[in-house]
């Protein structure tokens, strides 16, 4: 038979345990708490409460629409809002809206989420990390990146970037070797520089739309040949920005490769700056109603 005390002791053990359980699937509402275990049936109110009850490689649903506040990630996760759901973040002053801090072999998706920056920096920052997917996300109003990836390899599809006065995409290289970004079936507008490659990287850009920004595609080796950089724009179109293929070669190379896209209505259409960098055309690409064509553009076969 078990004592009292030995049994009072058992049941506070378990009420612990519980109490540190942790989810592989969390969910947050909007009538949520974030006392709760962040359950489906019990879910959190925040984005941040909801990470502290759940495994890594687990993943964390917005079961309604409401705003779920700025939050980081230290492992890999998936973070969705569910169809239909309208899951704000929105960063305030001297806030980042997602900052990522993950191994180099975590993997992280963001899904369906709407960030807005009220006076924001950035909106979603991959400080260390190793594959960042993301997809249906609206990232606005963030006066120094929309998207910052410095580590690791980016995919972007089916998002909308907008009002980024300085950087809608950046794509650095804080590892070694090359890091990679590909942006799909996106739209970029109102942007600084819309998508920026750093040195050592490869971007490949297909099926986006780019428009109203002072450079629509911009390849960077920096300073001291920090290394090259190649940017891939593959049936795009690039339209109405001040430049639309804009290069920064400095002391080394950085190439831009331009197929089967439409390129109307900007203020320059090729201006390589700096160095031995080249911007390619396959000559299937469509040209028309720019105010300069800047810098021919230098051939290549199709294979």
């Amino acid at each position: 038979m078990i004592s009292h005390r030995l049994g009072s002791a058992i049941l506070l053990i378990l009420v612990s345990f519980s109490a540190f359980a942790q989810n592989n699937r969390s969910a947050v509402a909007s009538a949520g708490l974030d006392t709760n275990p962040c359950s489906v049936a019990s879910p959190c109110r925040s984005f941040g409460a909801a990470i502290a009850h759940t495994n890594a490689h687990g993943e964390i649903i917005a079961l309604d629409s409401a705003g779920y506040g700025p939050f980081s990630i230290a492992f890999g996760i998936t973070i969705s809002g569910a169809p239909g759901v309208h899951a704000a973040i929105t960063a305030t002053t001297y806030q980042t809206g997602i900052y990522i801090t993950a191994g180099a072999t975590d993997k992280i998706t963001l899904r369906n989420l709407v960030l807005i920056g009220a006076n924001a920096p950035d909106g979603v920052v991959q400080a260390t990390g190793g594959d960042l997917y993301i997809s249906g996300l609206l990232v606005r109003g963030f006066y120094d990146h929309g998207i910052n990836s410095q580590h690791g390899n980016l995919t972007i599809e089916h998002s909308v970037l907008q009002d980024l006065p300085n950087y809608g995409v950046l794509i650095g290289n804080g590892g070694t070797g090359f890091a990679r970004g590909t942006i799909v079936n996106s739209t970029i507008e109102w942007a600084g520089y819309a998508v920026m490659a750093d040195p050592k990287t490869r971007v490949a850009i297909i099926g986006t739309t780019i428009a109203e920004s002072a450079a629509a595609v911009s390849a960077n080796v920096g300073n001291n040949n920090q290394g090259d950089s190649t940017v891939t724009v593959k049936s795009c179109a690039l339209v109405h920005n001040n430049n639309a293929l804009f290069e920064d070669g400095e002391s080394g190379v950085s190439s831009i490769y331009l197929s089967d896209s439409l390129v109307a209505g900007n203020h320059v259409v090729a201006t390589p700056w700096g160095g031995p960098s080249v911007i390619y055309s396959f000559g299937n690409n469509t040209v028309v109603d720019n105010d300069s064509d800047g810098t021919a553009m230098s051939p290549v076969a199709l294979k």
